[in-house]
């Protein structure tokens, strides 16, 4: 669920939760797309997720403040460590079978990607998603360009081309977006 909004900010999907029940969808195994903004212990008991979950991504595109204010619009990310302490506690009880922390790679973030998969690490995430940035039409043509880091032709792409050199970068668990 997801990935046009988030699940939990949504009343549409958070009743859609509500009305999945073990009992009459015993198979059914709901994969979370969110940005954890308000997967806390609240929203996990409320929407009764308990052996319903069997994926969780966490978009979160910065690991510092400063870039999540600016990628992440309306988010807080001094909120996230509490949630993502308890997501990391969720996972280690094998509430869920997969925890997956994603990036989108764009000239605001790529300096932060070492960092994020160490902000992986500290919560247990099972894989780190790199995907470079797209343009769903809702950037100018200008705009797209000056965030595009993939772009061999983007004034910054040497710089990016280092980063993807770091070591973090290249654990088996780290999906990098394709040259």
């Amino acid at each position: 669920i997801s990935g046009s909004g988030d699940p939990f900010a949504s009343h549409h999907y958070r009743e859609l939760l509500k009305r999945v029940t073990r009992e009459e969808f015993p198979e059914l195994s709901v994969h979370l797309h969110t940005n954890a903004q308000l997967f806390d212990e609240r929203a996990w008991n409320e929407l009764a997720l308990e052996d319903k979950i069997g994926h969780v991504e966490i978009s979160i595109d910065a690991a510092t403040a400063e870039t999540y204010h600016v990628v992440r619009r309306g988010g807080h990310f001094d909120r996230l460590p509490k949630n993502l302490e308890f997501i990391r506690q969720l996972r280690q009880r094998e509430a869920f079978p997969q925890l997956v922390f994603s990036f989108v790679v764009q000239q605001l973030n790529y300096r932060e990607m070492p960092a994020f998969v160490r902000m992986a690490d500290e919560y247990a995430a099972d894989f780190v998603d790199f995907r470079m940035i797209l343009n769903w039409g809702t950037w100018s043509r200008e705009d797209f360009n000056r965030q595009f880091i993939g772009d061999p032709g983007h004034p910054e792409h040497p710089d990016y081309l280092t980063v993807l050199a770091s070591p973090e970068l290249h654990r088996p668990n780290v999906r990098l977006p394709a040259l």
